[in-house]
C-alpha cells in the first residue's frame, strides 16, 4: 500500500468529510475576526471617524432688515444676526421679548421680533441660545416710542431712525398704552380728527415748542372708566370742529398738563357723561389755555381744574353733574366765566382764582358752590361784567377774602320756583363796586341770606330784601355777624309785603354806613335813609 494512501481514510458513506488542516486553520481565524467585529471597545464610535464638537456661539451684529437699529411699540420686523457657531440656535431673545427663529446657520440668524403695544422706549440686549451655548451682544437693538416729527418723510416707520408725519397717524395702530411723541416744530396737519384710544399717551416738547397748525381734533373713545390718557406739551390751532379734544362716554379718564388751544369758533377741551350719576373717573387738567369764542371747558363730569389761563371766550367752564375743583385760574373776557346746565346738583370748588372782565362771572341754579379766595369783578374794563353772581337756586358760599364785585349787581339771587332751596353764605367777603351789593328775592323760608364778618356795599342798593318769605341772618346773640353794610343810596332795603314773624332780620352786631344801631328792634314802615328802609318787616340789632 501506498502512503498517500495511508494519509487519508477512506469517506463513510453518508458522513461529512472533515476539512484538512489548513481549512481549520482558516475556520478558527474567520471566527476570531467575526467576534472582534461584533464587540468593539467601550468609547470608540461605529460608523464613521469622531469629528469635532459643536462651537460655542459668537455674536458680531445685530440689525433690522434694512439696517435699522430700532423698533417703534407694538412694531414688528425682521433681525439679522451674525456671528459664528449659530447653527442649531434653539432660542433668540431681545431683553425679555422672544424672537422667533426662522432660519439658522453657523454664520447668520433670522428671526421675527414683535414689540408689544405700551413697551417701554429702550436699549436691549440681544441674546442667542444654542446647543453649545449662549452669547449676548448688548445694547443691539431699542425700543422707541411712536416718532412724530415736523420734518420727517412721508411713510416713516415710526422711530428716532424713520420717523413718522403726523398725517400719517390715520394708518397707524395705535392701540392703548401706546406713547405718541411730537417732536419740537410746527406740524402741518391733514385736517382731520384723530381717533385715540383710552390709555394712550401723547407727549410734546412743550407749549409753545410743539405747535399743530390745521389741528382736526383728538377723540377719545373705546375704553373703560379705569383707563387713563394723558396729553401734554402741545400748543393746537383749530377751527371748524366739535372740539380740539373730545373725551367720550367710555372714553376712560384724562390727565391734561401743558395744552394751548387757539380755537377760533371751536370748543377747546368737552368731556362726555350720558350715564347719570356720573361713575368716577378720573379728569385732570392743569396747565391749560384757551382762546377762542366757544366754551373752554365742557364738562358733562366732574373734574379738576389748576393752573388754566382762559380768555375771550363763550363760557369758561359750563359744568353738569359731579364735582369741580378750579384753582389757580384766570378767566377773562368772557360772556359766562363759570356756568351750570341741566339742574343735576354739581357741587363747584373755586380757590385761588380770578374771574374778570366777564358779562356774568358765575350762573347756577342747583349748585352748591363755594369761594375761596376768590375775585370776580371787573378790570380793565370797569363796564363789561355786570353781574358777577346769578343765582335762580343753589348755594353760594364764600370764605378767605373773596370780593364779588361788576357794574350792576354783585349777587343776585331770585327764584319763585318752589321747592329749590337758595342759600347764601357770605364770610371774610367783600362785596363792593356794583349799583346793587346783594339782592334776593323769595317766597320761602328755604330762601336763606347770611353773612358774617363781611363789607357789603352798593351804589345804590347795598341788600335789597323782595318777594314774600325768606331769612336774612346779619349777625344773632351767639354770633354777632361783625358786618358793615355801605350805601349811598339804602343799605338795606326790605320791600317785603307780607311777612311772618320768623322773616325777622337779625343784624346784631351789623353796623350801617357806620352807625350802630345796637340793641334796637325797628319794625316797618320805616325808614332812615340811607341807613334803611323796611316796608313790613322787623329788624333786630
Amino acid at each position: 500500500m501506498s502512503l498517500a494512501a495511508l494519509s487519508v481514510p477512506p469517506r463513510r458513506r453518508g458522513l461529512p468529510s472533515w476539512p484538512s488542516w489548513p481549512g481549520l486553520l482558516l475556520l478558527a481565524l474567520a471566527a476570531c475576526g467575526a467576534q472582534h467585529r461584533s464587540e468593539p471597545p467601550p468609547g470608540d464610535p461605529p460608523g464613521d471617524p469622531p469629528s469635532d464638537p459643536p462651537r460655542a456661539p459668537q455674536l458680531a451684529s445685530a440689525v433690522i432688515a434694512g439696517g435699522a437699529h430700532e423698533i417703534r411699540q407694538g412694531g414688528s420686523a425682521e433681525l439679522i444676526v451674525t456671528g459664528t457657531g449659530l447653527a442649531g440656535a434653539t432660542a433668540l431673545a431681545v431683553g425679555e421679548l422672544a424672537a422667533a427663529i426662522t432660519s439658522a446657520s453657523d454664520a447668520e440668524i433670522r428671526a421675527q421680533l414683535a414689540v408689544p403695544h405700551g413697551f417701554a422706549a429702550r436699549s436691549l440686549a440681544l441674546r442667542v441660545t444654542t446647543p453649545a451655548g449662549t452669547a449676548e451682544l448688548a445694547d443691539a437693538i431699542a425700543t422707541t416710542l411712536y416718532i412724530v416729527t415736523a420734518d420727517a418723510a412721508a411713510g416713516g416707520r415710526g422711530t428716532h431712525e424713520s420717523p413718522m408725519q403726523i398725517c400719517d397717524l390715520g394708518g397707524s395702530d395705535l392701540k392703548s398704552g401706546d406713547t405718541l411723541s411730537l417732536g419740537a416744530g410746527t406740524h402741518q396737519d391733514c385736517g382731520s380728527g384723530r381717533l385715540l384710544p383710552s390709555g394712550a399717551h401723547v407727549i410734546g416738547a412743550g407749549v409753545g415748542e410743539t405747535i399743530i397748525s390745521g389741528f382736526g381734533g383728538l377723540r377719545i373713545a373705546g375704553g373703560s372708566d379705569d383707563d387713563l390718557t394723558t396729553i401734554s406739551g402741545l400748543t393746537v390751532q383749530i377751527d371748524h370742529r366739535l372740539a380740539a379734544l373730545e373725551v367720550d362716554t367710555f372714553g376712560g379718564g384724562v390727565r391734561v398738563d401743558g395744552f394751548i388751544v387757539d380755537a377760533g369758533d371751536t370748543a377747546g377741551i368737552m368731556v362726555q357723561e350720558s350715564r347719570t350719576p356720573a361713575p368716577a373717573r378720573e379728569i385732570a387738567i392743569r396747565n391749560y389755555r384757551y382762546r377762542g369764542t366757544d366754551i373752554a371747558l365742557f364738562l358733562e363730569t366732574g373734574a379738576t381744574v389748576s393752573d388754566a389761563q382762559i380768555e375771550d371766550c363763550g363760557v369758561g367752564v359750563a359744568i353738569k353733574q359731579g364735582q369741580l375743583d378750579l384753582r389757580n385760574t384766570v378767566i377773562r373776557g368772557c360772556n359766562g366765566a363759570i356756568s351750570e346746565f341741566l339742574e343735576l346738583r354739581p357741587v363747584i370748588h373755586v380757590v385761588d382764582s380770578e374771574l374778570i372782565d366777564n358779562v356774568t362771572g358765575i350762573l347756577i341754579s342747583t349748585a352748591a358752590m363755594t369761594l375761596d379766595h376768590v375775585v370776580v369783578d371787573n378790570g380793565t374794563d370797569s363796564t363789561r361784567c355786570a353781574t358777577g353772581v346769578r343765582m335762580t337756586g343753589g348755594t353760594l358760599e364764600t370764605s378767605g377774602q373773596t370780593r364779588i364785585g361788576c357794574s350792576e349787581t354783585s349777587i343776585s339771587a331770585t327764584t319763585q320756583t318752589a321747592p329749590a332751596a337758595l342759600a347764601v353764605l357770605l364770610a371774610d367777603t367783600e362785596i363792593a363796586g356794583a349799583a346793587t351789593g346783594i339782592e334776593l328775592i323769595g317766597d320761602a323760608a328755604t330762601r336763606v341770606l347770611q353773612a358774617r364778618r363781611s363789607h357789603i356795599e352798593g351804589g345804590q342798593l347795598a341788600i335789597s330784601l323782595a318777594g314774600d318769605r325768606l331769612l336774612c341772618d346779619l349777625g344773632d346773640l351767639g354770633e354777632p355777624g361783625q358786618n358793615e353794610l355801605v350805601s349811598a343810596g339804602t343799605a338795606l332795603l326790605d320791600a317785603r309785603s307780607s311777612v311772618d314773624l320768623d322773616d325777622l332780620i337779625q343784624a346784631i352786631g351789623t353796623t350801617i354806613n357806620g352807625h350802630s344801631y345796637a340793641g334796637q328792634r325797628i319794625t316797618g314802615p320805616a325808614e332812615l335813609r340811607p341807613d334803611y328802609a323796611i316796608t313790613a318787616s322787623t329788624i333786630q340789632f
